[in-house]
This record gives structure tokens, sequence and C-alpha cells, in this order.
């Protein structure tokens, strides 16, 4: 049996009237993807300035990082996210976004007060 198409009025009006929810939640993961970018690109500087590196040393460094951690970062987020659909939570991708987020604000924190630059690359 052939599914029926939606209007695209319709699709319209419904994102109009749950633009607040769209709103939010687009908006919020576009400022969480904007502070990301953002220190992304203060990192090398930062750590030139502080502990002396080279851009080649950050540039390793941060490559190695984002070749280890973000997959494995990416992985954990999709399993801790089933895990908690396959306990009743719908919102369970929005959920471990949020926690992962929240989580990483005292990391973001402290990172550069480290004395030391394997400190800092860790946290």
């Amino acid at each position: 049996m052939a599914q029926k198409s939606l209007p695209v009025k319709q699709i319209l009006k419904w994102f109009n009237d749950e633009r607040k929810t769209y709103l939010a939640i687009y908006g919020s993961m576009a400022l969480t993807a904007l502070s990301g970018v953002g220190a992304s690109a203060w990192l090398p500087t930062f750590f030139i300035r502080t502990y002396g590196w080279s851009a080649a040393e950050v540039g390793l460094a941060m490559g190695l990082i984002l070749l280890t951690v973000a997959p494995a970062g990416l992985i954990a987020g999709g399993v801790i996210a089933e895990w908690l659909q396959k306990r009743g939570f719908d919102d369970a991708n929005m959920r471990v976004s949020l926690f992962s987020t929240i989580a990483s604000v005292p990391l973001a924190i402290i990172f550069p007060l480290m004395q030391s630059p394997i400190l800092a690359l860790s946290l």
C-alpha cells in the first residue's frame, strides 16, 4: 500500500506551530557548535603563547586527539543514546547532547589553568 504524501502547506504550518521548540533545539545546537569552532580556532594560539609550542606541535597534538577522541565520543554517544532509548526515553539523542555539553563546561573552564600542556590537552 503506497503512503500518501503530506501537502507542503501542512508541513510548513506544523513547523510554524512548533517553531519555539525547533528554535530552542536548533539554536542551542548551533551555539554549542559555535563554541566548539571558536575553541578550535583559539587553541593553537593558546598553546603557542602559554606553553611555547610551535604551530606544528599544536597541530600534531590536536590532530591526534581529534583522530582518537572524536570517533570514540561519537560511538559512545550513540551507544548511550540507544541504551536510553531502549529504556523508554524518546528524547535520548537530545539528552546525550545536553549531558555531554554540561559535562564539558567544567573541563573547558579549568583546562587553560593547567601548569602542564599535557594536562591541558588531557582535559
